[in-house]
């Protein structure tokens, strides 16, 4: 398995991107499920699970082949 370039993403990082999209989900619907007895704002979820998706994807722009952080850290 071999780490995307710089600035580049690969399948991998599409399908580890989806990965988080649906746990972020499902952990912000636990929480709201557990937190607030109004029920689920799934607005809110949908907001969650983007941001948390386009963070990870916009981390594995800036990550090297070798892992690190804008070549970097």
């Amino acid at each position: 398995m071999e780490n995307s370039k710089l600035w580049f993403v690969n399948h991998q990082d599409i399908i580890k991107a989806g990965v988080m999209f649906v746990l972020s989900s499902v952990l912000t619907v636990i929480y709201t499920a557990l937190t607030n007895k109004m029920g689920i704002d799934w607005a809110s979820v949908g907001n969650v699970a983007i941001l948390s998706t386009v963070t990870y994807l916009l981390k594995q722009l800036g990550t090297d082949t070798q892992g690190k952080f804008l070549g970097k850290v």
